[in-house]
């Protein structure tokens, strides 16, 4: 059970200023604190039972947690500081103008899934048009001995709605007028969403897949996807209707399923696709087994990442394209703060500036990139968000697998220890960033977890100086495969020592720092690598960057995916 620690939520304003945080507090002595936190007015003196804390995910002190869907524009904004909000990509696949159907009986309007119904004003003039019935005539008819009847009044025009599956406009007592449906009917906004910009690398993962490197270029104006032999699949151009992601091309327009997420240095959009002219897929199992699925990765950062993808079609500068890519204004001012020139770690959390380290660059001011030390102080520096963990202690992320909680704790422990997997035990370092009985906790020798024993994976290598081509991986339960693009095979055993998994190979071992993250079709394998016989990379950014070191990102089918839904064996 997690110990929630409130006494900060009770601290007087005058002894320490309010910043905000988007998950719970991980305190130094191992207990779990609210969201909001803060630091103390006087770092020398601060209130009783003050603790310096970290951030596990998404630290923000400019905007409150999360976007939501603008009634105005239907596009994701940030929450602002009223909270709430969901992850941007939730956001952006249920942010759709409302539509609605006229209940013939009430005469009143309710609001319908996407892709039925009309816009609430057509949806009232629906409602309110009178029905009027003629009178019968006596009239004299043309022998002039009989009556005819008369005609009945103008009878309620014929409504139609949009079928979701054909988009093509049928009949519906309530539905609009057929121009206005046709109008709208499966008739998306025209142009590229925003987030789909950008440079991939990426794999095909339906069970038809074609092994090797896919690459794919969206820009604002078009988008051009190319097979691991160098061919263009499709080109054209993105549009986002409702809850789907078209691609539009002069063949034709392939509708599909889509999910977007953030891993710790890329963004991966998982596309399933359906043949052209045909409906999407009804889920991305469908996908999987009947569909065209892929995983596609643009880079986070471009100070740690960066595909060469295409190079003939780059018709921009690279700084142009990093910015482009990002969203970031290109004449943006440098921002001034004073905690931006410490290097690492432990030189950033020591400032007297009352600094914190985040895991991946801070954003100031929703547009400037500044580094992973940034100050709290917003008299001398703008207000930014941290997408990774933000931390006062370390720039680690806390194990809150375990809920280990020590309890309150006597003066302030050491927090210079780092778990050496080598022989997996903790040592003090200048680098290190944890309390000794945090880390003596964490650094173990365990198994492999059950959710990678027996799984295939296929990924792509991702730091600077990627090798291009599709890589394979095994894990038995004990054991690990890797083959390289070129054939290479290396293999060796596995143990799992806090956060890094050791590969042992004739040669010597490899340290490596591993997350996993469940994805839409199929889970992430985030996967760090040390050189051979050195140590492990302490973050994600360090691996991208360093010299000797390598990183990958790799995908796995997903726990119990029958082998006709999802198979990577072949």
């Amino acid at each position: 059970m997690l110990v929630l620690n409130i006494q900060l939520a009770k601290f007087a304003f005058n002894t320490i200023s309010v910043v905000g945080v988007l998950s719970l507090l991980f305190f130094q002595d191992g207990t779990y604190g609210p969201r909001c936190a803060g630091k103390p007015a006087d770092p020398n003196n601060p209130p009783p039972g003050w603790k310096p804390w970290t951030c596990n995910k998404d630290f923000q002190n400019l905007f409150c947690y999360g976007y939501v869907c603008s009634n105005t524009t239907y596009q994701c904004i940030s929450a602002g500081p009223s909270g709430g909000g969901k992850p941007l990509d939730q956001c952006v696949n249920t942010c759709f103008p409302p539509t609605y159907e006229c209940n013939s009986t009430t005469k009143q309007c309710y609001q319908v899934l996407p892709g039925h119904g009309t816009d609430l004003p057509d949806c009232e003039r629906q409602c309110n048009v009178p029905t009027t019935t003629g009178t019968t005539g006596n009239t004299t008819g043309t022998t002039g001995t009989t009556g005819t009847t008369g005609t009945t009044g103008n009878p309620q025009t014929q409504g139609f709605t949009c079928d979701p599956e054909t988009l093509k406009c049928i009949n519906a007592p309530s539905g609009s007028p057929k121009n206005i449906c046709e109008s709208q009917c499966g008739v998306p906004p025209n142009n590229t969403p925003v987030f789909i910009i950008g440079d991939y690398r990426g794999l095909e993962i339906d069970v038809t897949y074609v092994k090797g490197e896919w690459q794919a270029k969206a820009t604002a104006n078009d988008i051009v996807i190319v097979d691991p032999t160098g061919q263009t699949w499709g080109k054209g151009y993105v549009r986002l209707y409702q809850n789907e992601l078209w691609l539009v091309t002069p063949q034709g327009t392939r509708r599909g399923l889509f999910g977007y997420q953030q891993l710790p240095e890329v963004e991966v959009l998982t596309w399933a696709m359906g043949e052209y002219g045909a409906p999407p897929p009804t889920s991305f199992d469908t996908g999987l087994s009947n569909g065209k699925s892929f995983v596609l990765a643009k880079c986070v950062s471009a100070n740690n990442c960066m595909f060469h993808v295409m190079k003939a079609l780059a018709q921009i500068k690279l700084a142009q394209e990093r910015f482009m890519r990002l969203g970031y204004d290109v004449d943006a001012e440098p921002v001034n703060d004073p905690c931006s020139p410490y290097p690492d770690c432990q030189k950033c959390i020591s400032a007297r500036e009352y600094c914190g380290w985040c895991s991946v660059n801070v954003v100031y001011n929703g547009s400037v990139v500044g580094k992973n030390c940034a100050g709290l102080n917003t008299t001398l520096t703008p207000r930014f968000n941290c997408s990774g963990t933000f931390s006062t202690i370390n720039c680690l992320p806390p194990n809150t697998s375990t809920g280990l909680s020590t309890g309150q704790t006597t003066g302030q422990p050491e927090v210079n220890y780092l778990c050496d997997p080598i022989n997996a035990t903790c040592v003090l370092s200048p680098n290190g960033t944890l309390p000794r009985e945090v880390c003596n906790a964490q650094c173990v020798v365990n198994p492999l977890p059950p959710f990678l024993q027996n799984k295939y994976f296929r990924g792509l290598q991702i730091n600077m100086q990627y090798r291009p081509g599709e890589w394979r991986a095994h894990f038995g339960t004990s054991d690990l495969s890797i083959v390289t693009p070129d054939g290479t095979v290396l293999s060796g055993n596995v143990t799992v020592i806090g956060q890094f998994i050791t590969f042992s190979v004739p040669q010597g071992k490899y340290q490596t720092l591993w997350q996993f993250q469940p994805g839409a079709a199929v889970d992430n394998l985030s996967w760090a690598w040390g050189s051979l016989n050195g140590a492990a990379p302490q973050t994600f950014d360090q691996a991208m960057n360093t010299q000797g070191m390598t990183e990958f990102w790799y995908v796995t089918c997903h726990a119990g995916a029958p082998t006709t839904v999802c198979d990577f064996s072949k």
